[in-house]
């Protein structure tokens, strides 16, 4: 255990960077990662990219772990589903807002948007699968979901922050002070 509590602190140290500010907070949603996430091969994470009249912003989820290609395939694919659900429904918060409208040109096998993965010599994207969504004149959502791996032990260590990079570090980090907090929805 006291390997592991080294290992997730250091992780924690390398995502927040300089100044240290909330490495306690950060460390505790690594641990809770870590444990959660166990040691599979396969990884299941969503990526949104929402755009809107203030910009970009970017969401990552680990959403689960695998043991097998085909189960973490599988989980994609039903999480695929969902999203199709979830923007079809009408925006209760806002019903002055359009509905969402699918882009057909960007079909699940289209081009996708995603998060620039760093490259590994082992970890690489299996699968992916995702959508394009709009709304008015400015609103874009593209929800995508990579299956990532094999990891050789436990995927929240040093290869999943290689394979993310430096680019998504905030992404990652956001991800892991909400763990903190609680389970991640």
């Amino acid at each position: 255990m006291i390997q592991a509590d080294h290992q997730t602190l250091r992780l924690a140290e390398l995502l927040a960077g300089s100044p240290r500010v909330g490495i306690q907070k950060l460390h505790a949603g690594v641990a809770a990662e870590r444990e959660r996430l166990g040691a599979r091969p396969w990884l299941l994470m969503s990526w949104r990219s929402s755009y809107d009249i203030d910009g970009l912003t970017e969401y990552l989820q680990l959403v689960d772990s695998f043991d097998t290609l085909e189960d973490a395939k599988r989980a994609a694919d039903a999480q695929a589903a969902k999203i199709l659900i979830e923007f079809g429904r009408p925006d209760t918060g806002r019903p002055y807002m359009d509905p969402w409208k699918r882009n057909p040109e960007r079909a699940l096998n289209g081009p996708l948007r995603g998060p620039t993965l760093q490259k590994s010599s082992t970890i690489t994207c299996h699968y992916q699968t995702g959508f394009a969504f709009w709304r008015g004149s400015y609103d874009r959502e593209y929800p995508s979901l990579l299956v990532l791996g094999p990891f050789s032990a436990f995927i929240v260590a040093g290869e999943l922050l290689a394979v993310i990079g430096e680019s998504h570090r905030h992404e990652l980090r956001t991800h892991f002070d909400q763990a903190a907090s609680g389970p991640v929805a």
